[in-house]
């Protein structure tokens, strides 16, 4: 293994007014093939969580993310490893909200992930970065694309985390209506538990209220109420009670 020094100025990375102009320096372990430097990469961005303070977990942060960048720098040719990279930063960079960077670094990921399993995850978080950004018809527009993706009906748990980001973000957006259909969507999605569609019905309804469509509401409260009973069904033990006393009080608000 060998050792490269970078400088990095967080005055461009981190929009910190507090920072400054002030470069760090940081000295970024390159290892012997691009699968040993993503572990050595994703053991640095493991430690960001035990950092004691924020300066600490700035540190750790840009630490990990020079260590994923050097499997691009390095290994331009090894695909998987440089879509692994880009998307570990890309997290990373969400994580400080620093929209730009995120969308910077996985934008450059666009051409590699064409019919790639990776295709949902990247546009899972361009949605998220263009956010950050207030780049509203983008981030939709990504999200769209990730929920378009057909890998989605063989992976659930991706499914219901970008059904949710998008419905999410379409509810922060001002479009409530839009952020019910993918609520719905989620709701009707067998491979997913039924507690999780349960919950995405409740906030189908709650979207639908806002939205003024009180009918659709209403239907997507009577869905609740039969997956919540189907997951007692499967598991007596489940902890339902704050699912259904959702539904009574959705029940209550649309009389």
């Amino acid at each position: 293994m060998k050792r490269l020094v970078v400088f990095i100025i967080f005055a461009l990375l981190l929009s910190s007014e507090s920072r400054g102009d002030t470069p760090m320096e940081l000295s970024v372990t390159i290892a012997s093939t691009a699968s040993s430097q993503l572990e050595l990469a994703r053991n640095l961005s493991l430690r960001v969580a035990s950092a004691i303070n924020e300066e600490e977990r700035h540190r750790l942060t840009i630490e990990a993310i020079a260590s994923f960048q050097a499997v691009v720098r390095y290994w331009p040719q090894e695909s998987s490893a440089v879509v692994a990279a880009g998307l570990a930063q890309g997290d990373l960079w969400l994580s400080l909200r620093a929209g730009q960077n995120a969308v910077d670094v996985l934008e450059r990921l666009i051409p590699i992930v064409k019919n790639h399993e990776s295709y949902a995850p990247l546009y899972r978080r361009l949605g998220k970065a263009y956010e950050i950004l207030n780049r509203a018809d983008d981030a939709a527009m990504a999200f769209d694309r990730a929920a378009a993706d057909a890998s989605l009906a063989t992976n659930p748990l991706l499914a219901l985390a970008v059904y949710r980001d998008a419905a999410r973000m379409y509810e922060r957006a001002g479009r409530p209506r839009t952020a019910a259909v993918r609520y719905r969507a989620l709701a009707a999605n067998q491979r997913i538990s039924p507690t999780s569609r349960a919950l995405a019905a409740i906030d189908a309804a709650n979207a639908g209220m806002v939205a003024g469509d009180r009918a659709a509401a209403r239907r997507d409260v009577a869905e609740g109420k039969r997956l919540v009973a189907e997951a007692r069904r499967k598991d007596p033990k489940v902890a339902l009670q704050q699912l259904e006393d959702e539904l009574h009080r959705l029940e209550r608000d649309l009389d």
